[in-house]
């Protein structure tokens, strides 16, 4: 055997040796390591040096350990710092006292002031008959109906003019900026 595969072969038996060592080595593996410790005299030297760093990983592992009951106190300490619980509204009211100085009262007075107004406002688009409505303005024009259109600046005279022929409508008054 060459001396660079003497030394890939004990990389490889030095490799399974923590396996022997706890017992989870099993099948030609296991042969190959006990044949390896048996014939070989420098394997003895490795399997006390992979003894020794397991007795250290192990100590190791046992200090860092977690205790028992680490989750209960993390999750104990977490809910002595957590904010107690309130309701959306007493949180929302917070939210309002704390950034506008306005003060707590007022704002649930002027919260049930909008619920009511809502309330209101429903029953009477709720109570109203068909055609009560009328559409602002004066004259004929009061009950006309009426759409804003904005074009894309891409939109041609020619585009505007077909629209307009196709839903018999015209326009009432010129552009208006921003629109």
């Amino acid at each position: 055997m060459s001396e660079q595969s003497k030394i890939s072969h004990r990389d490889e038996m030095e490799t399974l040796l923590p396996f022997y060592l706890n017992g989870t080595l099993s099948g030609d593996d296991l042969q190959r390591v006990e044949d390896w410790l048996a014939n070989d005299p420098s394997a003895e030297d490795a399997l006390m040096a992979a003894e020794s760093e397991m007795v250290l990983v192990s100590a190791d592992n046992e200090a860092i350990r977690p205790r028992a009951d680490a989750f209960k106190c993390f999750s104990e300490s977490l809910e002595k710092e957590a904010a107690p619980r309130t309701s959306p509204v007493s949180r929302l009211s917070a939210f309002f006292a704390k950034t506008f100085a306005i003060p707590a009262p007022l704002i649930l007075a002027t919260a049930a002031a909008a619920l009511v107004l809502m309330v209101v406002t429903v029953q009477n688009i709720g109570s109203r008959t068909p055609g009560d409505i009328q559409v602002a303005g004066t004259g004929e024009s009061a009950n006309t109906p009426f759409l804003l259109i904005t074009f894309a600046p891409t939109a041609s005279l020619a585009d505007i003019t077909k629209l307009l022929q196709d839903t018999s409508g015209q326009i009432a008054s010129g552009p208006i900026s921003g629109s």
